[in-house]
């Protein structure tokens, strides 16, 4: 008997705004043989309509999402990081070998987690004034049951605007930083952030790094070209992320 695959489809065009699906995917289905349902599905297949005349890129999610989401993670913090979101940034910042990366708002520990899973040989500091998201962060590492990551990811609770770091200590900074909306709030960011990058350029080395996932665009742009710090915007680049986001890309620029 010949199993009829069910398909869940999601399609976007450049702008990455919904379009209908219904005349997007009619006929893989009716080529391939396969039934739509949206709730049990074999096959997650992802659409990309781009500008040129019937051109389109076409993915099929091999892993289930959920295993993505979750992986090495027992606990969630309040607002931490999907997986594969924290994945993407450390790749991003390409963390060399003997480097130190810090976290300096860590909640679960995500980004140092998946930092060390795919950058032997790099350091990751993880702060976060969370005890209990900390703690959350430590049962993560456990549950990664592999000693060489646990040796590489540590973490405390701190405030990250009084970091317990000596000057000039850290390669790299990769942070998700509070966006306004679930944590903190748009007159909290406008106190906060100053003194944020104010500590991170004194716990960076001379052209240390920082990569900021933030939605405080204009407050973020301010601060970098008034601050009496010389701090370098190398790249802000626009996000989807659930939310239209921006990555920051700084260079302490002695």
């Amino acid at each position: 008997v010949r199993m009829i695959p069910l398909e869940r489809s999601q399609c976007y065009h450049g702008k990455m705004i919904p379009l209908d699906m219904s005349q997007c995917h009619y006929g893989m289905c009716n080529r391939f043989g396969w039934q739509v349902n949206l709730n049990r599905y074999h096959l997650n297949v992802f659409t990309m309509l781009l500008d040129c005349p019937k051109c389109a890129i076409i993915g099929i999610a091999l892993r289930n999402a959920d295993d993505v989401l979750v992986r090495h993670r027992v606990g969630l913090s309040y607002s931490g990081l999907q997986t594969h979101i924290a994945s993407a940034l450390v790749r991003i910042a390409r963390p060399q070998l003997g480097q130190v990366v810090l976290d300096p708002m860590c909640g679960g520990i995500t980004v140092g987690i998946e930092g060390a899973y795919n950058h032997p040989g790099t350091i990751f500091l993880n702060s976060d004034l969370s005890l209990e998201d900390v703690e959350i962060g430590g049962r993560n590492i456990d549950a990664s049951r592999n000693a060489d990551v646990a040796s590489r990811v540590s973490s405390w609770a701190s405030s990250s605007t009084n970091l317990p770091l000596v000057d000039g200590s850290v390669d790299t900074i990769i942070v998700d930083m509070p966006w306004g909306k679930r944590c903190s709030s748009p007159k909290q960011n406008r106190k906060l952030y100053p003194q944020l990058l104010r500590e991170w350029y004194r716990v960076l080395r001379d052209q240390g790094q920082v990569y900021a996932l933030t939605l405080e665009r204009k407050l973020m742009t301010r601060l970098v070209e008034t601050l009496d710090l010389k701090w370098l915007l190398v790249d802000r680049v626009q996000c989807t992320v659930g939310f239209k986001v921006y990555l920051f890309h700084l260079v302490k620029n002695i």
